[in-house]
């Protein structure tokens, strides 16, 4: 399914409504088989979505990110989320989907 990629790692972006910026706690990602991280550090006074990428050896097989998550309101009272007060990091729980297009 990754064609010409030899698979070196997840790549991992949120956005908090300004640039995509990498999410601390999801880098490194170097085992095609892990299906989630643990994002860690977000302002929990915004909403975040998240993108997914497959990083090659090869750059020009790279894939282009994923269509952006459902916004993750860090502080729901939803599984994988944890924290509370306005405005403090927190961490939680974030699915890397497998299927990206190359």
């Amino acid at each position: 399914p990754l064609g010409d990629c030899s698979f070196l790692a997840w790549h991992v972006l949120v956005n908090a409504g300004g640039p995509a910026t990498l999410v601390s706690g999801c880098t490194n990602l170097m085992n095609l088989s892990r299906t989630e991280c643990v994002a860690a550090g977000m302002d929990g006074s915004q909403s975040n979505t998240f993108t997914v990428g497959v990083l090659c050896a090869n750059p020009a097989a790279n894939s282009v990110q994923s269509e952006a998550s459902d916004a993750w309101p860090i502080f729901a009272s939803t599984t994988g989320a944890s924290g509370s007060g306005s405005g403090q990091p927190t961490t939680t729980t974030v699915p890397v989907p497998v299927l990206c297009e190359t």
